[in-house]
């Protein structure tokens, strides 16, 4: 149990004394004899005995009698050794400025979410460091070759078949099954009660195949079925836990959940820390490496500056550059960077109406032109948010298909604020009235005079 000090490992010495007994031999000295008291002597003539023949042959003395062999030294036993001490369980602790809404990333996009979830949920597939997917709870990638994906050429639909591991188990001792997966994506897909997920524009649903594999229908060729079950936001929730009657966004496990993956919540005091516990049931053997984590809430960021130079915080996450620039000198405090191909920042233009997500019946009165986005890319100065934002932390890419396998040459976009406002005006959004804001006279998408 975590207290709200400072965490303090207790060390069991156990001391082992060992008593050696030894056995003294003891023996009774007897009492000198006392000699017989001198008795009378009276001479008396005796006649004198003839004298004894000596034997013809001599006798043989008898053998001498071998002693028996005196029995070998009795060797001393070993000393007994102490047994080792128990190794002391290792800790870490995480500073983050605000409770989490719980464990659930798609419900909030803090980033703290997902820490969470990482922490105590599995998905069917995740991504490292670098960005490179790797399995968890799938047995095997689904692949044309293996038969797991098949397409159809002329409706550019897709099946894809998922395979599970059959040594995943809950904290209650359930077996992780293809009844959670299609009970998590059922429940987020609930037009009622779910929320948007990627992926969810091009599924058709989940069909089970038998207890640990399961089948997606998707509507039209879908190129990233292999994060779709996994990733940085979907975990896969237990069916007999949570209650699907509640929803995905309120269901009650979001905050308390039965966990399948490295760690178990242990804590949860709101405002103060979450801790949590090794999985000792964990499928992967000798994971995890640490057997307590604690998770502290402290709103101000000075604080957990000081904390972290003090040795009271272990990791904090999204340093400002101000922050970077302060603490990267310190002997006791490293800074280390996100590689550039894990993490991509997008400005993603909404095309719908606020409050609609069709953007053919109800398009947004100003982003559904074309043109006012293209203007709008070309005003943004991408070296100027480099250098005075994020200080040169960061490489500016074109396109999300950055990575290997998937890489585009795509140009870089030209910044050029004339031609913008070029593209802004034969858009029909002008400044007639001088007053620095542009209106609609004539554009597509908006009433006339619409600011």
């Amino acid at each position: 149990m975590f207290r709200n000090t400072a965490i303090k490992a207790l060390a069991l010495v156990t001391l082992f004394v060992l008593l050696a007994s030894s056995l003294i031999g003891c023996g009774s000295t007897p009492e000198p004899t006392q000699p017989p008291e001198p008795t009378d002597v009276v001479a008396q003539p005796t006649e004198v005995p003839e004298p004894t023949k000596a034997p013809e042959e001599p006798t043989e003395a008898p053998e001498p009698t071998e002693a028996p062999e005196a029995p070998p030294p009795t060797e001393a036993p070993p000393p007994t050794e102490a047994p080792p001490p128990e190794p002391e369980e290792s800790s870490i602790v995480i500073a983050i400025p605000e409770d989490p809404a719980g464990f659930n990333p798609y419900v909030s996009d803090t980033g703290y979410e997902q820490m969470l979830m990482e922490l105590t949920m599995l998905g069917l597939t995740d991504l490292d460091a670098e960005g490179n997917m790797f399995l968890e709870l799938a047995a095997e990638l689904p692949t044309i070759e293996n038969g797991g994906v098949i397409t159809n050429p002329v409706t550019w639909e897709m099946t894809v078949t998922w395979k599970l591991r059959d040594d995943v188990y809950w904290a209650d001792g359930e077996q992780v099954t293809a009844d959670d997966v299609i009970l998590t994506w059922n429940a987020i897909s609930d037009p009622e009660t779910g929320i948007w997920a990627e992926g969810i524009d091009y599924t058709g649903g989940l069909e089970k195949v038998d207890d640990l594999s399961f089948t997606v229908h998707y509507t039209a060729t879908y190129p990233n079925y292999a994060l779709h079950f996994g990733g940085e936001n979907f975990g896969v929730w237990p069916e007999h836990y949570c209650d699907a009657s509640q929803g995905f966004v309120a269901w009650d496990c979001n905050r308390e959940p039965l966990s399948n993956g490295p760690y178990l919540l242990e804590e949860w005091q709101t405002g103060d820390y979450i801790s949590f516990v090794r999985n000792p049931n964990y499928f992967e053997e000798g994971k995890p490496n640490i057997d307590n984590i604690l998770v502290r809430i402290v709103p101000e960021r000075a604080v957990i500056k000081t904390m972290l130079i003090e040795g009271d915080a272990d990791a904090y996450m999204w340093l400002t550059p101000t922050e970077i620039d302060e603490l990267q000198g310190l002997d006791n405090v490293g800074v280390t960077f996100s590689p550039t191909t894990r993490w991509a920042m997008r400005l993603i233009p909404n095309l719908a109406a606020r409050g609609s997500i069709d953007a053919e019946a109800e398009p947004h009165p100003i982003l559904s032109d074309v043109r006012v986005r293209r203007a709008i890319r070309m005003a943004i100065d991408v070296d100027l948010l480099t250098q005075e934002i994020f200080r040169g932390y960061n490489e500016p890419v074109w396109t999300e298909l950055f990575r290997p396998p998937y890489v585009c040459e795509i140009p870089r976009p030209e910044y050029n604020p004339q031609a913008a406002a070029d593209l802004l005006e034969e858009a029909g959004w002008t400044d007639q009235d001088g007053d620095g804001i542009r209106e609609c006279h004539g554009c597509e998408s908006a009433e006339e005079g619409y600011v």
